[in-house]
């Protein structure tokens, strides 16, 4: 409930004392009316402007600009730091803004990487008409995903955002370059060359530059 005064009551607090609430008793006119300084005290004291609330809990945003600081190295400072600060109970904490989206964007696109990997497999079954060709494939997005956070590493970098869109578009890349070595391997084998042999050919032809 929000009481808002007359405009011409809100000049001093003894316009407050002009409110009237109903009371307990009743009398034959009606619900007996008592004015609000009966029933309360006025003080002084601080309170905040504005209140903000979550999930109907009291909230204080702080915002800051991250100079030469990514997402993903602020969340590695900033975890142990709230660990060590020791609030009270009822009390906590927590990153919002950009790092709460980089979280549910992370949550998505892992649900987006598991579903297309999914219906990359079952497209090269009935592609292939076999279950046994498309695990040949699927084989090396383990190893292109190693390679991706090799890659990371080396270069001192977190696996933020870009990082992830990246390791999606890469799994395609892998993907299609398996399906050329596997299907190149097949038709080998179709004419009679022997499985190691076929495999060596295959690899050498597909690494030949494209001109």
């Amino acid at each position: 409930m929000r009481l808002i005064l007359d405009p011409a009551q809100r000049k001093t607090l003894t316009g407050l004392d002009k409110i009237y609430i109903p009371g307990g008793n009743s009398t034959p006119d009606g619900q007996a009316m008592i004015s609000l300084d009966q029933v309360t005290d006025k003080v002084f004291a601080p309170a905040p402007s504005e209140i903000s609330r979550s999930d109907r809990k009291r909230e204080i945003q702080l915002s800051a600009n991250l100079a030469n600081l990514s997402l993903g190295k602020f969340e590695e400072k900033f975890n142990p730091v709230i660990q060590e600060l020791g609030l009270p109970p009822g009390y906590k904490l927590v990153a919002g803004g950009q790092s709460s989206f980089m979280g549910e964007s992370f949550t998505s696109m892992g649900l987006a990487l598991v579903m297309g990997v999914l219906f990359i497999f079952f497209i090269l079954a009935a592609q292939f008409e076999s279950y046994i060709d498309p695990f040949s494939i699927m084989f090396s997005l383990p190893l292109a995903i190693i390679g991706a956070i090799m890659a990371l590493f080396l270069a001192n970098d977190d696996f933020g955002m870009m990082a992830n869109i990246g390791v999606i578009m890469l799994m395609g890349l892998v993907t299609k370059n398996a399906i050329l070595l596997v299907d190149f391997t097949k038709q080998q084998r179709a004419r009679g060359v022997e499985r190691n042999e076929a495999l060596v050919i295959a690899g050498r032809t597909r690494l030949h530059t494209i001109y």
